[in-house]
């Protein structure tokens, strides 16, 4: 997408939303992100909270299926990434979680920061 300026493709937004990251920055700055609108709505860039509030046309949920017959790894994995800690790395990652994670004495949504 670099070399071609008619160019179009898709990123997930998890390899735009870390703007410490260096590789994050230099790939910004090669690519312009567009705004897109589902019919004749208001045109959004992809942000935590349009992801959150589903507004942003373009996202697709993480779904986890275990078909494990017993308590495993697979079953273990998938309540450590439902769990607080899987949450906040989620957060973390630019992503919408599932279930907004809390900070002691923090009520506010981290998504309305």
């Amino acid at each position: 997408m670099r070399d071609d300026s008619a160019a179009i493709g898709f990123l997930g937004f998890g390899l735009l939303s870390d703007l410490d990251d260096p590789a994050c920055r230099a790939l910004l700055a090669g690519v312009k992100v567009c705004r897109i609108s589902r019919g004749a709505g208001t045109a959004l860039l992809p942000t935590q909270g349009t992801l959150k509030d589903t507004r942003y046309p373009l996202r697709r949920p993480v779904i986890m299926l275990v078909t494990e017959g017993k308590s495993g790894l697979g079953t273990g994995f998938a309540s450590f990434v439902a769990g607080h800690k899987g949450q906040r790395i989620i957060l973390k990652q630019g992503l919408a979680p599932a279930h907004t994670p809390r900070t002691r004495g923090d009520d506010r949504d981290p998504l309305d920061r």
